[in-house]
């Protein structure tokens, strides 16, 4: 199995240094997952439209894109991508995409900066993939921390894993992780699976942080879908569930859950 990761980020220097450690334990020592012919990580630096729109410039203060070219150097990273425009984020992960697919690869994996995985986890992924291969793509359940980093909830299952040549082809990202295939049909017409949490659970660091990184965030998910499931209490000045988005959708807020 030849396996591609994709990664994009932006202002997460610190993420990218951890995101691809046991990823890149793979690439090195074959024996690990003999089942993984070739790993090939790939990664793209840029900012999204909507971060662009809030002021922020096109590259990282924290020099996101100068640690990405170091570890491009390493062979940390094979296909490095930076962008010297705004960016649209399915644009981004097609792009991503087109180049892991010039490797040949059978399986794309996507791997957000902000996901942490075990080599354990990743083991027991690829073996529930390889048992499960007449499906089209899998869904995983992450360990979502917020508002510190001892507090998760239990609600963000994704599409993660695509098996590349099914239906003539992955073809593109048309929003986030939602994709197209070169017969026209899209995810919502194609088979999935949902890995078991007891199986694996990896991290999703995915709103904590600093107050600044947090209320940039919450601007960028007001202005791209106009309301967020977060909102900053500003009397205890930390993030908190947004009572008006769920009161909105009709939907049961998340239990806070501590390690």
């Amino acid at each position: 199995m030849k396996i591609g990761i994709t990664c994009i980020g932006y202002e997460s220097k610190d993420l990218l240094e951890k995101c691809f450690v046991p990823w890149n334990q793979i690439k090195k020592d074959k024996n690990l997952i003999p089942e993984i012919e070739s790993l090939r990580i790939c990664f793209a630096h840029g900012c999204f439209e909507e971060t662009h729109k809030l002021g922020f410039p096109i590259y990282s203060t924290d020099k996101t894109h100068e640690v990405a070219k170091e570890m491009c150097d390493q062979s940390l990273i094979d296909d490095l991508i930076i962008y010297d425009t705004p960016q649209k984020e399915y644009v981004m992960w097609t792009n991503n995409l087109l180049k892991l697919k010039e490797s040949g690869i059978d399986l794309l994996i996507m791997v957000n900066i902000d996901e942490i995985w075990e080599l354990e986890e990743i083991k027991k992924l690829i073996k529930y993939v390889k048992n499960n291969e007449l499906v089209d793509y899998f869904k995983i359940n992450f360990k979502n921390y917020c508002i510190d980093y001892q507090t998760w909830v239990d609600d963000f299952i994704v599409p993660r894993v695509w098996f590349v040549n099914k239906n003539k082809g992955l073809k593109r990202f048309y929003q986030d992780e939602l994709v197209e295939y070169e017969d026209g049909t899209r995810d919502v017409n194609r088979s999935y699976m949902t890995v078991p949490k007891h199986l694996i659970f990896p991290k999703h660091y995915s709103w904590v942080g600093t107050s600044d990184y947090l209320k940039r965030k919450l601007e960028f998910q007001r202005l791209r879908f106009g309301i967020c499931s977060y909102s900053w209490d500003q009397v205890n000045d930390k993030l908190q569930l947004n009572d008006e988005f769920y009161n909105k959708f009709g939907k049961l807020k998340p239990s806070l859950n501590k390690d």
